[in-house]
């Protein structure tokens, strides 16, 4: 009779049909980067359907005419492809940068890829090939054929008993986004990519990198944050352990856990915040699918669906062993697609019966020599253990760690052949060699430190089977105590360590060659580059642990003075490459070089910065130039925080401008991060009197064929003033620095005329720029002429009471900052085709960046006056006693000293009532492209104060009485 079972359905046609029923669904929000604070790119199921066709065609392309084709992303898969003897053609995948992933996934169109088989013709071709975790022997490639995976949709319609539920959230949680951490390669990777294309529940995928809880609350802090997930117990502990982790995890509804156990302190408190249930499933036998226990205090336990077949087999000491028979269909049972030709599958796996509730069982180890560490990753250490006892002084080797964090190793010596004098330490020397060769026969997960060695006691021989095999389990009960002690001490290596205990030095390159070559030797890499993610390298956890502890060591031996510095697991991971472990080590000996960290504003601004780039065609291109000065550093903070810009270029003259800048940031109390975590910048040491701007050809290529926008800010900022147009010769003053600008704009104009739809040239008239416009951006310049009259001032007693004929017309330097990056956008938009009531836009456009609202001096000075102590008098009787004081011991306090003549030509302007070089300057085209200029107010008192209360936290003036 044939089956009433409606066949499987094909993952890859199943994507085609969705992008065309639901082409805008989300598939998942993909990390952005490595880094978290970058973000998340939505992926919908059509650009999904586009990057299959995309790849599909693209290894066409590399296999035409081979049969057998195999895409090898790891190298491990691909050595055991080749020892396997597959007679396959491999594509050798290299790490792709993310700009290469994104390219797969960009909207243009593709062909679709023909694929038109049917599943009963190809139910048991292999879909692809995973790496299973080890749980049935040494870790090893599981193909995954299209009736795998069809067992996966299949249990959406495995039968439930009436009033009970499943205990699988991918069936209850279908539309729900879901938070994805684990290997790809995995069956857990494998699962969700499958069911969220079965069960259109779209996904999130955190960066390539543990879940550590600062990663875990940033993406808990979403709008709309994952709501459920399948995760690996060790991630819950971290959670767990802290406040801000628990709350992240309470925004959770529910998730379930598999893979190895987990501490019950941990679960309990999990249980508390959200519905917590425990899974069983595996690379070779896909689910076996359980029921949500009634009572939710039993996390912990499985109540099997009767649906599914399987047996119970008792092996003693109250211990179960849970076997799959073959049914007589495979439409749930995954087991039997791996292995085809088994009538019957003991998983190994163990279980104990719930002492007071039937049909509850608790996972309790395997039943062969596989540990399970309680990070999930597994090992086999029977090889190892059999070298270690190849040693005359060794009777027996026990290898343990079931689920604790890493391996230890228990020796049984050979007592009669023991040395009279001999001791543990001399035992561990003796035999130092050995368990080096042991631990080649290891994973790196199950690597034996020296610091978790230890050795049985004569009048307690190890449990031994007839047969004279390991009792691992009765051994593990015998010596508990002595496995607690080894695990209650950090983990230390100090016979298979070659590089120094601490580095040579204090300073930042010393402290990073050493860290590179601590990095290099727990990898057993030949070289490691200070940029070098740390975990893309494939450092595990347990290389990590050892990293941590070579970090605090080096620390206390450094410095035992300083403040101890805690080296965590999550700090590692956070820091992520040696240049910010080392930077973390340096600036725990040199405070002062702290980075100043994010505030709430520049995390705001940020997110909103990682979404809208988004929205971005390629992006703009922009040179800077002075970026490390005043208005450069707030220009460049600008620049960074735009999302419309892909590329940013800082031509300085100083070789250093990198350090210089962060510095410049440091001093201005700009948040550094803005140069790591946003627009690429890159510096460049450039002299613009040079040809090529003394770049080399490479660069000065790059700048000619890549560059949209140039901002020259290399001149010094004046307040000369002058209208919105270029103006004859008669009107330059005659001075070099007005000469200069007046040749420079000429050129510009000259430009402009030449190539007026080629070059679209924008000149911005700098007016004089005041300090930031809030408390926490630094302060005023001290150079500035302003600054140096209220610090001379205070010196003096006196504060004058006018400008002579200068009035207010300051702009907060960040003010000018956002108004200059607001009119580059504005300036770099596609102009609409003119017609004849509309003429073609003029190419050269004057910009006056100064404060459009002037204010009286007088309306000020008093508020001056009083934070400073001082008494207001007439101009010229303040420059009079500034002359009087230029002779005297007082010039370190007089820094308007130097600038004595500008003030005597500002008291003679007010002899004279004329106006200073000011004019009613236009700003129309400043206003007109610049929101900022629009809405900025003129300097008033509140103003004033932040000025005045930058000046005293910055030391350059003291508060008055």
């Amino acid at each position: 009779m044939a089956s009433t079972e409606p066949p499987g359905r094909l993952l890859t046609q199943l994507v085609d049909e969705q992008a065309q029923s639901r082409p805008g669904a989300l598939y998942c929000l993909h990390a952005v980067s490595q880094d978290p604070s970058q973000g998340w790119r939505p992926i919908s199921i059509q650009q999904l359907a586009q990057a299959v066709n995309r790849l599909a065609w693209w290894l066409d392309d590399r296999l035409a005419g081979k049969k057998n084709q195999v895409l090898a992303e790891r190298p491990q898969l691909r050595r055991a492809l080749d020892e396997l003897e597959t007679n396959c053609a491999d594509v050798p995948v290299a790490r792709w940068p993310m700009a290469a992933v994104w390219e797969v996934f960009s909207s243009g169109s593709v062909q679709p890829y023909p694929h038109r088989e049917h599943f009963v013709d190809i139910e048991d071709r292999a879909a692809l090939i995973i790496h299973s975790s080890g749980t049935t022997g040494l870790p090893k490639p599981v193909v995954v054929s299209h009736g795998y995976l069809a067992t996966l949709d299949h249990m959406a319609s495995l039968p439930v008993p009436p009033g009970r539920q499943t205990a699988q959230l991918f069936l209850r949680c279908q539309g729900q986004l879901r938070l994805l951490h684990g290997p790809l390669f995995h069956f857990i990777g494998l699962v969700c990519l499958s069911e969220c294309i079965f069960f259109q529940t779209p996904f999130l995928l955190p960066p390539d990198r543990p879940l550590t809880p600062d990663l875990f609350v940033t993406i808990m802090a979403m709008d709309s944050p994952p709501e459920w997930g399948l995760v690996a117990p060790y991630l819950l502990e971290g959670l767990a352990a802290s406040e801000p982790g628990r709350q992240a995890l309470a925004r959770l509804s529910a998730l379930n856990y598999g893979g190895a156990p987990i501490a019950s302190t941990t679960a309990e408190t999990v249980a508390s915040l959200l519905s917590l249930q425990t899974m069983m499933g595996s690379s070779e036998t896909g689910y076996t699918p359980t029921l949500l226990c009634e009572d939710p205090a039993d996390w912990g336990y499985m109540e099997w669906n009767p649906a599914f077949q399987l047996r119970m087999e008792e092996v003693g000491e109250g211990l179960w062993e849970l076997v799959l028979p073959r049914p007589a269909s495979r439409h749930y049972h995954a087991i039997f697609h791996t292995y085809p030709h088994l009538t019957e599958y003991r998983t190994g796996d163990l279980f104990r019966p719930h002492p007071h509730k039937p049909g509850l069982w608790r996972y309790d180890g395997r039943g062969d020599d596989i540990i399970v560490l309680s990070n999930g990753e597994k090992f086999n250490p029977i090889d190892a253990e059999k070298r270690l006892e190849s040693h005359p002084l060794v009777a027996h080797a026990a290898i343990f760690g079931q689920d604790r964090f890493q391996a230890a190793l228990l020796v049984e010596p050979q007592w009669d052949e023991l040395p009279a004098a001999w001791t543990p330490d001399s035992l561990r020397q003796t035999l130092g060699s050995l368990i080096d060769q042991a631990n080649s026969l290891l994973p790196a997960h199950g690597q034996i430190l020296q610091s978790h060695v230890a050795f049985s006691s004569n009048d307690r021989p190890f449990a031994l089977s007839p047969k004279g095999t390991l009792r691992r389990r009765e051994t593990a009960e015998m010596y508990h105590a002595v496995l607690d002690g080894l695990y209650a001490q950090p983990p230390r290596n100090p016979l298979s360590s070659p590089t120094p205990v601490q580095p040579p030095g204090s300073s930042l390159e010393a402290i990073q060659h050493w860290v590179q070559q601590v990095v290099a030797g727990i990898l057993d890499s030949s070289a490691v580059s200070p940029h070098d993610d740390i975990v893309a390298l494939g450092m595990d956890s347990l290389q990590v642990v050892r990293l941590s502890q070579r970090l605090q060591d080096a620390a206390t031996s450094l410095h035992p003075a300083q403040q101890p510095l805690s080296w965590t697991s999550t700090t590692i991971y956070e820091m992520g490459t040696v240049q910010r472990l080392a930077t973390g080590l340096y600036q725990h000996f040199h405070p002062q070089t702290r980075r100043r960290s994010w505030t709430r504003d520049d995390q705001l601004t940020h997110t909103i910065w990682q979404h809208a780039r988004f929205m971005r065609g390629s992006g703009l291109t922009v040179a800077l130039t002075g970026s490390t000065g005043s208005l450069g550093s707030y220009l460049l903070h600008q620049l960074l925080q735009s999302p419309f810009i892909s590329q940013i270029y800082c031509l300085n003259r100083s070789p250093d401008a990198a350090d210089r800048q962060s510095s410049s940031f440091h001093e201005k109390q700009l948040a550094q991060d803005w140069l790591t975590r946003a627009t690429p910048v890159q510096f460049w040491e450039a002299h613009l009197e040079d040809e090529h701007l003394g770049l080399s050809a490479h660069r000065y290529h790059t700048l000619q064929h890549t560059m949209d926008v140039l901002i020259h800010n290399a001149w010094p900022t004046t307040s000369t003033p002058i209208p919105e147009t270029l103006h004859p010769a008669t009107r330059v003053l005659p001075q070099g620095y007005a000469e200069s600008k007046f040749v420079a704009e000429a050129l510009c104009g000259i430009a402009a005329e030449s190539q007026p739809t080629t070059a679209r040239i924008a000149i911005h008239r700098v007016g004089q720029l005041g300090g930031p416009s809030t408390p926490e951006k630094g302060m005023w310049n001290p150079r500035d002429w302003v600054p140096a009259l209220v610090r001379s001032s205070q010196t003096m007693g006196l504060l004058p009471d006018s400008l002579g004929g200068l009035r207010v017309d300051w702009l907060p330097i960040d003010i000018a900052a956002q108004a200059i990056v607001q009119i580059v956008h504005t300036h770099m938009k596609p102009s609409l085709p003119s017609t004849p009531a509309s003429p073609t836009p003029n190419p050269l456009t004057i910009y006056h960046i100064t404060n459009p609202h002037p204010q009286p001096w007088r309306a000020l000075s008093q508020l001056i006056a009083d934070t400073i102590s001082a008494k207001i008098v007439p101009l010229a009787e303040w420059v009079a006693d500034l002359r009087g004081r230029v002779s005297g011991n007082e010039l370190e306090d007089l820094p308007a000293a130097p600038l004595l003549g500008f003030f005597a030509v500002l008291d003679e302007s007010e002899k004279s009532r004329q106006t200073l070089g000011v004019v009613e300057v236009e700003v129309v085209n400043a206003r007109r492209d610049s929101r900022v200029m629009r809405e900025v107010g003129g300097v008033d008192r509140g103003l004033v104060r932040t000025w005045l209360e930058q000046w005293v936290e910055g030391g350059w003036i003291v508060r008055g009485n």
